[in-house]
């Protein structure tokens, strides 16, 4: 099995909320508060603590910051999720950083990037998350990612999150609000273009079976063993039927994941993992030596961690909605 990229997004969701307000005055207050909390110690720190953890495992490991400069205003987006339409999501990106670090024997290049997903739906005050991702993309010059590697890039990026999720959460709560820590996400999803992985798809897409156990031909069980074998290591996440699913409504994608729900005094608990395809791309894509930014470009694994952390967000919006209701 090998590998052109792999993602880690984690999201933390808060049980605040902020007023509604119109979509340009929600962009103008975005901007604002993502410029205060880039100047605080907290945020400002979070470069170091980054570059702390690569260097426990490469000592050369080293850190690119954006081009960006000092007077650009934050980059707000504006989206709705498939499974509500209704919900407005603007999410706004802190500068973009990143890593060059060395992961069992593989060079990375992982773009690091801090955002404020705030959820907009009508006649309902707006919820926020916090979010980190993690983008790496092999070196094309080096061997390429095995189901190993890309679980101990998983690995290195979980143990940075953790570590700098509590940083941002002090960053926008100096420049905005106190928050309280509710619910979580994680999202490890990866390019993946083995000839098994790629005749399961056809299995579930193009088939009539409705259940693992109605796989039986021996390549589409070689690729529901890697997707299951990865949903473990990254996530230690069980695939059954209960918790399998298809991306269906992403022109030029195709993927399987595992979506596993949990719940403590805490919080919600939300995990997914697996593998995204692009459609009728396989083979270009496939091939070894494409560039960084072709690779990165052409990602249906970003495409899909992103419109999966955008159906979160409304999920999540919808759960505390429903839990306020008398």
């Amino acid at each position: 099995m090998t590998f052109n990229l792999a993602t880690s997004y984690s999201g933390l969701f808060f049980k605040e909320t902020i007023p509604s307000s119109a979509g340009e005055h929600l962009v103008a207050d975005l901007r604002t508060k993502i410029t205060n909390a880039q100047q605080t110690k907290s945020y400002i720190s979070t470069s170091k603590k980054l570059l702390d953890i690569a260097k426990e495992i490469d000592t050369k490991a080293s850190l690119e910051k954006s081009r960006a400069t000092s007077t650009s205003l934050p980059d707000v987006v504006a989206s709705s999720a498939d499974n509500d339409l209704n919900t407005g999501i603007f999410t706004g990106f802190f500068p973009c950083t990143t890593l060059h670090c060395r992961i069992r024997e593989v060079d990375w290049h992982i773009a690091i990037r801090a955002s404020v997903a705030v959820a907009e739906a009508p006649q309902q005050h707006t919820r926020i998350s916090l979010w980190w991702s993690f983008e790496g993309v092999p070196d094309a010059s080096g061997r390429r990612p095995e189901e190993s590697d890309a679980s101990s890039f998983c690995d290195l990026t979980n143990k940075m999150s953790n570590k700098v999720m509590p940083e941002l959460k002090a960053a926008y709560e100096k420049a905005a609000q106190q928050l309280t820590s509710s619910d979580m996400v994680r999202i490890w999803l990866a390019d993946f273009h083995s000839r098994p992985f790629a005749e399961l798809l056809d299995t579930l897409y193009f088939s009539n079976k409705r259940s693992l156990s109605d796989i039986t031909e021996t390549e589409p069980v070689r690729g529901l063993t890697e997707l299951r074998d990865y949903a473990y290591d990254v996530g230690g996440l069980n695939l059954n039927d209960s918790n399998f699913n298809l991306a269906k409504k992403i022109p030029g994608i195709k993927a399987a994941f595992c979506r596993a729900e949990t719940h403590n005094p805490d919080g919600h608990i939300v995990s997914i993992a697996g593998f995204a395809h692009p459609a009728g791309l396989a083979t270009a894509l496939g091939r070894p030596r494409k560039s960084e930014r072709y690779v990165r470009t052409m990602s249906a694994a970003r495409t899909l961690s992103s419109r999966l952390a955008e159906q979160e967000i409304v999920e999540f919006s919808r759960r505390h909605l429903q839990s306020s209701r008398p």
